[in-house]
């Protein structure tokens, strides 16, 4: 007896050629896949890490911050301690009101900075010789709260809907 049937497609006792292509093309497409995504978890994982590490000593001014403002004499102590807020709250009264307003909208800061869920941004600049950073964040209520420092120093503080 032939190995092959008359239609020629179907070795005796095995699997058809058709059927050997598709397996191959799958095995190529699932070994693909999985690389492509495991490759770009470990790109994106290790660029998350680099930004946390960039932003951690900001991430946990942030955090003391947002603790502070959730009481008046904690606000009192965040406007004394930096004195750069002055510019834009040119009164601790005029910063005490302000605040007041934020805090329905705050709630505390994660210990872990939320980079992978699109909740965060950092931005460096150096206009005119100063180092400025700007970190924002989007809290669980849907407020944004964006702190700016230059050359180190904390220079605003707003949080918005």
């Amino acid at each position: 007896m032939s190995e092959m049937t008359a239609s020629g497609g179907k070795p005796a006792g095995g699997v058809p050629l058709w059927g050997k292509i598709a397996l191959g093309c799958l095995t190529v497409v699932v070994v693909g896949t999985a690389t492509c995504v495991g490759v770009s978890y470990l790109v994106i994982e290790k660029g998350g890490d680099l930004i946390r590490d960039m932003a951690k000593e900001n991430w946990t001014e942030v955090r003391e911050s947002v603790d502070r403002m959730m009481t008046d004499e904690g606000a009192r102590q965040l406007y004394r301690s930096h004195p750069g807020l002055q510019e834009k709250f040119p009164t601790e009264d005029g910063f005490l009101d302000t605040v007041g307003k934020w805090r329905p909208d705050l709630e505390p800061v994660p210990e872990k900075i939320p980079i992978l869920e699109g909740q965060f941004n950092l931005e460096k600049q150096y206009p005119h010789g100063k180092k400025r950073t700007q970190l924002g964040y989007m809290n669980g209520k849907g407020a944004r709260l964006t702190f700016t420092w230059e050359s180190g120093a904390l220079v605003d503080i707003d949080v918005r809907r």
